[in-house]
């Protein structure tokens, strides 16, 4: 069987996240909630690994909603959870 080949091996890849991490914590030192948006699949599992990050670098609140769409027609759009989006910033994964 032949070797997967990856664009970013998992040490550079956990490293480019804790970056983006980082970057959220400081564009957004005000705010007192996150919500991050991931769309589904693979944004959620991102999503899911910067809020653990967000956990562990700053006090400010998160919550994790999943979106889930059609993305070759995107007129209908699902989000896992109802929640208020008033003054919070919503980081889109």
């Amino acid at each position: 069987m032949a070797d997967k080949k990856y664009i970013l091996d998992q040490a550079t890849a956990e490293r480019k996240l804790r970056r983006m991490a980082y970057e959220i914590v400081e564009s957004n030192v005000e705010e007192k909630e996150l919500i991050l948006a991931g769309i589904e699949e693979n944004g959620v599992v991102i999503a899911k690994q910067i809020q653990r990050m967000l956990s562990e670098i700053s006090g400010i609140k998160t919550e994790l909603i999943s979106i889930s769409l059609d993305k070759r027609h995107p007129t209908e759009i699902t989000l896992s959870n109802k929640t208020d989006f008033n003054d919070k910033a919503i980081i889109l994964v």
